[in-house]
């Protein structure tokens, strides 16, 4: 068997020691080997720390990473793994892209803001309708009740 120290997995795969100990101890990565009280790896394991930090670049969390590896019923294909992951992330992230867009838009008008006093900046942003507060009046309307009896 050829293992490699810890050192050697960290450097080969530009992480620190704490981080290989830290995907060790979160069930991501196989326990070590130990050799004179030291961890030693299989060279397998950089291709699983390759796998770990495209998941990562991806945007997964160790969670998902987590899942992706142990998650599935045992022969279960990477590739339809993969898919069903991407589908949930590809999701969040047209989310976070839609929030994205809408904090531009409402940057881009705070860029315009001709307002004089603080005061005149908080009526414009409720009137504008990019706050979620409601209107005074809505406060003092009682759910059921139409407007004749405000």
């Amino acid at each position: 068997m050829n293992n490699i120290s810890i050192g050697r997995v960290a450097a080969a795969a530009n992480l620190s020691a704490s981080a290989i100990r830290y995907y060790e101890s979160e069930g991501l990565l196989p326990p070590a080997y130990r050799r004179s009280s030291k961890r030693v790896y299989e060279p397998a394991i950089l291709d699983r720390l390759a796998l770990i930090q495209l998941a990562s670049q991806c945007g997964f969390s160790l969670t998902e990473i987590r899942t992706f590896l142990h998650g599935f019923t045992p022969g279960t294909a990477p590739a339809k793994r993969w898919r069903l992951l991407a589908k949930t992330k590809l999701a969040e992230l047209n989310e976070k892209i839609a929030q994205i867009s809408r904090m531009k838009q409402v940057l881009t008008a705070i860029c315009r803001c001709k307002c004089l006093s603080i005061e005149e900046c908080g009526i414009r942003a409720r009137r504008s309708g990019v706050t979620k507060l409601a209107s005074p009046n809505a406060a003092n309307r009682r759910p059921g009740r139409s407007a004749a009896y405000r």
